[in-house]
C-alpha cells in the first residue's frame, strides 16, 4: 500500500522548467506575476504550520517524498497530496533526508551542480527509495552525465521516473488543458481571450528565414 501511494505522490509533484529560452522566460515571468510575494517570516510561518500538520498526522501509512532540488530553497514546503488509503506528503525541506521514504533526484540539476550538493550516499537510509529523474531525453547531456555518473552513485538508484511511459514511474510534463489554464486564467478568471492569446504567441515567433525547429519527443 505504501509503495502504491509513493508512486501516486510522485506523479502528482509539479514539474517546473527553468531555461534562458525567450519563450520560457516570458512564461516564467507571467507565472511569477500571478504568485504572491512572501517575506522570509511568512515562508517560515507556513513551513512551521505544514510541519506541525505532518507531525500530528497519525495515519498508519503516512509517507513523505523529498524532492531534493525541488522548488525554491528559500520557499521550503511540506504539502499533503490526495492519495488513496494513505497520507502522502512531498517536501523540498532537506531536513527530511534520512526520514523520507524516497528521494527524488533530478539528473539535470545533478549535472548542473557538477555532481556536488547531492544526498549523502555513504550514510543513506537503506530503507529508502532513491529515484533517478531523467528530466530530459537520455541523449541530451549524455557526455556531461557520463563523466559524473560513476561508481557507487551510478548504482545507487532503486527506481527511475521520466516522461517515458516505460519508466518505473511515468511523470509527464503536464497536459494541454493545464497549459491553457496556466496561460489564460488567473484564480479561475479568464485573463486572455482568443485573439490576445494568438497575438502574444505571434509576438514571440522568430522572424522569417531565421530559426525554425520542430521538437518531437517519442
Amino acid at each position: 500500500m505504501k509503495l502504491a501511494a509513493f508512486f501516486l505522490a510522485l506523479q502528482q509533484t509539479t514539474v517546473e522548467a527553468k531555461s534562458a529560452k525567450p519563450w520560457r522566460v516570458f512564461h516564467a515571468q507571467k507565472q511569477n506575476s500571478k504568485r504572491t510575494t512572501l517575506t522570509a517570516a511568512d515562508n517560515n510561518r507556513i513551513l512551521r504550520q505544514q510541519k506541525n500538520a505532518f507531525e500530528n498526522d497519525e495515519s498508519e501509512d503516512k509517507i513523505v517524498i523529498l524532492d531534493w532540488w525541488g522548488g525554491t530553497p528559500t520557499r521550503k514546503r511540506i504539502t499533503k497530496h490526495e492519495c488513496p488509503e494513505t497520507a502522502c506528503y512531498v517536501t523540498n525541506d532537506r531536513s527530511y533526508e534520512k526520514e523520507a521514504e524516497g528521494i527524488l533526484i533530478d539528473n539535470t540539476r545533478f549535472i548542473q551542480h557538477h555532481g556536488d550538493d547531492h544526498p549523502d550516499l555513504e550514510n543513506r537510509n537503506q530503507n529508502q527509495y532513491w529515484i533517478f529523474w531523467a528530466r530530459e531525453a537520455a541523449s541530451k547531456g549524455v557526455n556531461a552525465g557520463g563523466k559524473i555518473m560513476q561508481g557507487a552513485w551510478d548504482s545507487g538508484f532503486n527506481m527511475t521516473t521520466s516522461y517515458r511511459r516505460d519508466s518505473d514511474i511515468p511523470r509527464p510534463f503536464g497536459s494541454k488543458n493545464e497549459a491553457i489554464r496556466n496561460a489564460r486564467y488567473k484564480n479561475g478568471e479568464l485573463i486572455e481571450d482568443d485573439e490576445t492569446h494568438i497575438e502574444n504567441i505571434m509576438k514571440y515567433k522568430n522572424p522569417p528565414n531565421t530559426k525554425y525547429a520542430a521538437w518531437i519527443v517519442s
